[in-house]
């Protein structure tokens, strides 16, 4: 049984990568900002609340839960307002993708899964655009460190 940590996991893809793991034994635990959401939407997991924004917030829910791999599904998926303001799509998705891989390499996990999306085929809008260099960060990220990892799109 693995203790695995699922950012945006009281989201959609997120929630049904919950009840998966949990179905396969393994222990997941939900990384959201919003208590409310994780309450409601996945009941009896173990919780952590925080945002993939702030390192600190990853690195605490993986030294008090001993997180043995990371399945990063949080990002800022609202087309239009990434359109409108491109640092949230930045912030959110490019450097929250960062802050995970980071901390995979400093605690010297071996597992990690960035979960992508169809829309990182139109590099013409900033969403796209954001999804798609999270995707490419995945590829260098495990080309230069010993960890079993890969972005999956949906």
């Amino acid at each position: 049984m693995a203790n695995i940590l699922v950012t945006g996991g009281s989201g959609t893809i997120g929630s049904f990568i919950c009840r998966k793991l949990h179905a396969l034994g393994h222990n997941a635990v939900v990384f959201s900002r919003d208590l409310g959401s994780q309450l409601e939407k996945c009941p009896g997991r173990l919780s952590a609340v925080g945002d993939v924004e702030r390192r600190s917030d990853i690195d605490c829910a993986i030294k008090r839960f001993a997180i043995q791999g990371i399945i990063h599904t949080a990002a800022n998926k609202h087309v239009n307002l990434c359109e409108k303001f491109p640092s949230i799509a930045v912030r959110a998705n490019i450097l929250g993708t960062l802050n995970v891989l980071e901390a995979v390499r400093d605690f010297d996990l071996d597992k990690v899964v960035v979960v992508s999306t169809d829309k990182a085929c139109n590099h013409e809008q900033t969403y796209g655009m954001s999804k798609y260099l999270c995707e490419q960060m995945v590829g260098e990220f495990v080309n230069f460190h010993d960890v079993i990892g890969n972005s999956v799109r949906f």
